[in-house]
This record gives C-alpha cells, structure tokens and sequence, in this order.
C-alpha cells in the first residue's frame, strides 16, 4: 500500500510552525530595543533557524530584523552621537543573519570587519529575500564576503588538507605568531541600511533635539537648518534652533529664528519672552520691556518667570524694568482678590 495522508504527521508539523512563530514574536519583542553595552555594541541574532527555512517564513523573520532595526535608528539618533547601524543578512548561511549596532570605537571596527568581493557588481538576490512589511529596494545593500577561517597550526592540519585550501582560499596570510590563516568563501554579506533621508525632517528634527540634550549646540543647528528646509513652518524646530543660539550667545540670529517662529505663531508667549531674554541680555532695555509687554499680556505667569531670571540681571535696576513688573504684580493682586 502506498503512503496516505498522515494527519497526526501534518497537525504536529503545524503545530512546530505555530511555535516557530511564536518565537519569532518572542525574538523581536527581547531585542526591540537597543542595549548599547560597555563594549559599545549590540546585536540581535536571529535564533532558532534552519539553514534553509522556507520563503514565507524567511519574510517573518526579515520583517522582524526590519523592525528592530528602525526602532534602534530612532533611539541611535536620540543618543545624539555617530553609530553604526546595519542588517547583517548572510547569504546562503541565512541563520547567522542579524542586526548590528555600535558607537566609538566600534564604527570603525564593523566598517572593516568584512572583506570586499573583487566583483562588485553582484546584485542583490532579491528574488530569494522579502518582506511582508517593507520594501528591501529601499534598503541601501553593500556587499561582502562571508567566509570560514583555518588556521593551519592552531587546527594542527594535515598536508592534504593544506593542499586542498591552497586552492580553495581567496586569502592567505601570515599571522604575527608565525601562523598560516586560510580564509575560504562560503558565502556573501549583505549589509543593510536605510540613510536618514534627506525628506525626513522628522527625522532631522529629532536628532536636533538629541543634540541639544547632548549640549552639542552647533550640530543641533546644522540639523535644525535640514529639518528647516524640508518644512519650513516647523515652529518648534525655530524656537529650539533660538534657544540653541542663545546658549551660544548668538542674540542676533536667536533673535532671527524666534521671529521666523512668529510669522507662523504670533501668540506664542514663550517666543516673545525669549526674545526679551536675548535683548536683555544685549543690553537693549526698550526693546526688552517691548517683547516682555507682549509676553506678560499674552500670559501673565511671565511676570513671575521675569522677577528671578538671570537674564534680565543687567536691566533689573532699570525704572522702567522695576515698574513694568511692579504694575503687572497689581494685576495679579487684582486677578487673585476677584477669585477669592
């Protein structure tokens, strides 16, 4: 008799599948987010793999690798510092695949860890790699060798082996103990990367304001100016690109940014107060008291804020500066008397 439909057979290898997914969800969830350890490094390795799993289930685990590599990019660039960031996807040795980050003296190490191909004109094998979720054409692929490492007296290797990777290895060198390493190729390495595109302002943005948490205010500039380009109506990103140029002391061109943030926001009180700050500390009291007017009629906690800030130290012996606060503190009398 021939062999039938086994369906205890099929319903266990269903069940295997439903598990394999499982831990899938499970492997993403782990490494999800970025865990840069004292060694300036992390990685999140694929588990449980079969040298050759089928298509569908490839495209699950690269959807995966794809997700958490854009939830590390976002926090990298929150971190306000340079970092490698990239898909290692290894062809055909798939289960070694991962996702790779790294800071300091870890960016350099990565860029050379791989050796260059002599051809570099290979494609990448789209059609053997997808994704449900995403677009791999719009992944930046860099290709490199993967390969197996022997060494000759380390492995105490017999001449006929010798002989066989003498014509096998694509490299041969010496090591600094007087060894002979045979590098053989098995394989390519893809490296994958998405740029921060030079559309994404959310993206410029946010490394800004990384930035400025790092108190790296000339950078965050220089980010704010590319966000600026792409969206020039970006409040927040005028008003954190004059609070950058204030702590620089550049009065003048925080001054500028404020009021660029004006034209879009013109009953914002923090901008008017801000600019009463850069004024005061220039020395301009009319000016000053002008902006800070504005502000205070805009929203009246602004006295308050006004009465203890070093930036108006140089103008606070001013009689219009001293009245100007004594009349709104009326005011606020007056407001609290009728709540009461």
């Amino acid at each position: 008799m021939g062999k039938g439909f086994n369906r205890f057979w099929s319903k266990k290898k269903v069940r295997g599948w439903k598990r394999r997914i499982r831990q899938i969800q499970q492997w993403k969830q782990r490494n999800f987010n970025v865990g840069i350890n004292d060694f300036n490094y992390d990685h999140a390795k694929i588990q449980s793999v079969k040298a050759s799993p089928p298509m569908w289930y490839r495209r699950l685990i690269e959807d995966a690798m794809l997700e958490i590599y854009h939830n590390w990019k976002k926090q990298l660039i929150e971190r306000g510092e340079p970092f490698y960031l990239r898909i290692w996807l290894f062809h055909p040795r798939f289960y070694k695949s991962q996702v790779v980050a790294g800071i300091r003296d870890r960016i350099d190490w990565y860029e050379n860890v791989f050796d260059l191909p002599e051809n570099q004109d290979q494609s990448f094998p789209y059609q053997e790699y997808s994704s449900n979720r995403y677009n791999l054409h719009d992944v930046t692929w860099e290709l490199r060798i993967d390969d197996v490492v022997h060494l000759e007296k380390f492995y105490e290797l017999t001449p006929q082996e010798v002989e066989v990777l003498q014509k096998t290895a694509y490299s041969i060198t010496q090591t600094s103990d007087g060894d002979t390493l045979y590098a053989v190729r098995v394989g390519s390495v893809w490296l994958g990367s998405y740029q921060i595109a030079p559309n994404d302002d959310d993206a410029l943005y946010n490394k800004g304001n990384a930035l400025i948490d790092k108190e790296r205010y000339p950078e965050a500039i220089a980010a704010y100016d590319k966000a600026l380009e792409l969206k020039p109506d970006r409040v927040s990103a005028w008003f954190n690109k004059g609070f950058a140029l204030y702590y620089l002391k550049r009065y003048p061109e925080a001054l500028a940014a404020y009021d660029k943030a004006l034209e879009f926001q013109p009953n914002d009180d923090n901008l008017w107060y801000n600019k009463a700050c850069c004024y005061a500390l220039q020395g301009n009291v009319d000016l000053a008291l002008e902006n800070l007017r504005v502000a205070i009629n805009l929203n009246i906690e602004c006295i308050e804020t006004a009465k203890n800030d070093s930036d108006f130290e140089i103008i606070r012996a001013n009689e219009s500066f001293r009245g100007l606060i004594a009349d709104n503190n009326k005011q606020v009398a007056s407001r609290v008397g009728k709540c009461t």
